[in-house]
């Protein structure tokens, strides 16, 4: 065979390689990323971009049972929320929501879920909890609340009404609903009787929640 022919062959296949191992390097990386849009996709999908909780479209998804509950639910819901709003304006809103759904993530264990329900509203799932002791979690997280402090602005404490509904086998949305009930006859009493924070049973000290919201 003709050197000269052979050298020409050899650079040929030499250049057809390095093509081909270009092309697999961007295949791969054009994969990596769609991958990574992917996720990036699912995670929008699933958490509120506001407050980085989850939003109720994937809660059925995200509970073991689908929807069944064996626990407690707790409908939160934030009180006067509109005055902020009109007062501050919905810049300060949007970071009270913010600062609101850092502190409830802050807030729940390993096996709870918390949800961004809709507008000041959220719901949270104590998984295989009672009554008593959701109700004990929910009067320190309003107790944070009350000694809340917007950046930019003087102390701004802040009020939740909250209701609870304990379910063993109970329906997601039936336990919503309930807790949203005791949770609008939370806000009722509040005004009839003009108190404006839960008593706390529970003692939580000022360094104790600063530590938690960190």
């Amino acid at each position: 065979m003709d050197l000269t022919f052979t050298y020409w062959l050899s650079g040929l296949l030499f250049a057809v390689c390095v093509s081909l191992y270009v092309q697999n390097a961007l295949l791969r990386n054009r994969n990596r990323d769609l991958s990574y849009n992917q996720t990036e996709l699912e995670r929008t999908y699933r958490t509120d971009p506001l407050t980085g909780l989850q939003n109720r479209t994937t809660a059925a998804g995200t509970l073991p049972g689908g929807t069944l509950i064996s626990g407690v639910v707790a409908v939160l819901d934030m009180d006067d929320f509109k005055r902020v709003n009109d007062e501050l304006g919905h810049l300060a809103g949007d970071e009270v929501l913010r600062e609101v759904g850092r502190l409830i993530r802050a807030s729940v264990r390993g096996g709870d879920l918390a949800f961004r329900w809709g507008g000041d509203e959220f719901v949270l799932i104590f998984q295989n909890e009672t009554e008593e002791t959701a109700m004990t979690r929910l009067l320190r997280i309003e107790a944070r609340l009350s000694e809340f402090h917007l950046r930019g602005f003087s102390p701004l404490p802040m009020r939740v009404s909250w209701g609870v509904a304990e379910g063993h086998g109970g329906r997601l949305y039936d336990l919503v609903a309930e807790a949203d009930d005791r949770m609008y006859g939370m806000k009722r009493d509040r005004k009839r009787t003009g108190v404006q924070y839960t008593e706390p049973h529970v003692s939580v000290t000022a360094r104790e929640s600063r530590s938690r919201a960190m």
